[in-house]
């Protein structure tokens, strides 16, 4: 899935204008951060879009923040969601900081009041002014003795484990093995199939999540840019696909090699593919 237009020159360019009107972070809440940036990218002909998404292999629900200029440039992030409080208002709260947390992170905004934008689905919690002072006398001992792991809070604020990324030289050797998806030709490339997983900066979604394409059909698909529709367009399911070959691959049965899962640092070349 494509995280941005083909050229941003312009929008990048309103971005760093918006920059520079930005107040101090330090005198904003989340709450009044989420509005002074919205209305300052507003003035610069910037629209901010957000819904959520649920990830079709592994369900991970997923904010996604689109900020679209006026030219029609974008630039697009996705931020997971940890969905598991027992009531609608933690969920709506939640959320709510979500999507605070993914707008300041797209341009460089971090208020420090609720650093992390997702304190606000425990608010009911909160304290109210007269039971500062009885906050205060007992914080020693809340720091002293700190509240199990697992907690109800946790849940709610917790970050959500990425799902693991295996990395397996041999698997890919062994997709490449094979012939295009599309035109049974050979050679072919391990294309990995970016939809599979939630986009995150500079890594890969996992190599289990591989299908053989030749160079034509691997440019063809890139220059397409929508790869959802490119697959649906030929009538393949490369994600079922790229599970029979997961299941079939010769990496599993390498008792020798010491890491066959291990994540790597790939090439700018293999970021590519």
């Amino acid at each position: 899935m494509r995280q941005c237009s083909e050229h941003i020159d312009t929008i990048a360019a309103a971005i760093a204008r918006a920059h520079a009107k930005l107040p101090n972070p330090a005198q904003c809440s989340s709450a009044t951060g989420f509005d002074v940036v919205r209305r300052t990218l507003g003035r610069e002909e910037i629209a901010i879009i957000q819904a959520t998404r649920t990830e079709q292999v592994t369900g991970q629900m997923c904010v996604r923040t689109i900020l679209a200029h006026v030219s029609g440039e974008w630039i697009s992030s996705d931020f997971p969601v940890a969905v598991n409080p027992k009531t609608p208002d933690q969920i709506e709260a939640l959320l709510t900081g979500a999507r605070r947390y993914a707008l300041f992170s797209m341009i460089g905004f971090f208020v420090e009041d609720d650093s992390i934008g997702l304190s606000d689905a425990n608010a009911a919690s909160r304290p109210s002014a007269s039971a500062a002072k009885t906050q205060k006398a007992t914080s020693q001992e809340e720091v002293t003795n700190p509240p199990p792991r697992g907690s109800d809070a946790d849940q709610v604020l917790a970050f959500p484990k990425e799902p693991s990324r295996r990395r397996s030289k041999s698997h890919l050797a062994f997709v490449r093995a094979q012939g295009c998806l599309v035109c049974q030709r050979s050679p072919v490339d391990a294309h990995h199939l970016k939809f599979a997983q939630a986009s995150t900066l500079g890594r890969k979604v996992s190599d289990e999540f591989t299908v053989p394409l030749c160079r034509s059909h691997h440019q063809a698909l890139h220059r397409h840019g929508n790869e959802r529709a490119w697959w649906t367009n030929l009538k393949l399911e490369p994600l079922q696909v790229a599970k029979e070959l997961w299941a079939t691959s010769p990496a599993h049965s390498q008792a020798g090699e010491a890491s066959p899962f291990s994540e790597t640092v790939t090439s700018p070349e293999a970021q590519r593919q």
